[in-house]
């Protein structure tokens, strides 16, 4: 028959602060290694407005960005090469993968669900704007915080 163990109270606490604390930060507890945070970013027809949901995304080197067209579209996602430094553009270009449109310009997502994701590359702290070129007239734009 198995016998069932218990921990002493000291231990049983120390062990439930050890794991609140682990569950606060960005490693899996399990490997010590940093877990990527997914970012969803919705392309959007919202009324009469075409938008990112959210507009403003804060990630850090590793996390993933996903963008999904939901609405409103075709849409693509496109970085401002005039706001960013050269090693900047091709950071975020060299990070954007698959059939893009040019440089630091995703492919153009066509149907409802089509998605484009990419991982963030390292870059230096500062705000990396962003846009929809079918919608920037109508206001689509973003940006990407790096802190």
């Amino acid at each position: 028959m198995a016998r069932i163990r218990t921990l002493p109270p000291t231990r049983a606490l120390t062990l439930v602060a050890t794991l609140a604390g682990l569950s606060s930060c960005r490693q899996n507890p399990m490997t010590a290694e940093a877990v990527p945070t997914v970012h969803d970013v919705a392309m959007v027809l919202e009324g009469t407005r075409y938008r990112f949901r959210p507009a403003v995304v804060v990630a850090h080197a590793g996390d993933l960005l996903r963008f999904t067209y939901v609405s409103g579209g075709p849409h693509d996602v496109a970085f401002l090469r005039d706001s960013l430094s050269l090693e900047a553009q091709d950071a975020l270009d060299a990070a954007m993968p698959g059939d893009k449109l040019g440089p630091m310009l995703g492919p153009l997502l066509v149907e409802p669900g089509d998605t484009y994701q990419f991982v963030v590359p390292e870059l230096s702290p500062g705000r990396y704007p962003f846009l929809c070129i079918p919608h920037a007239a109508m206001g689509m734009v973003g940006e990407l915080i790096v802190p």
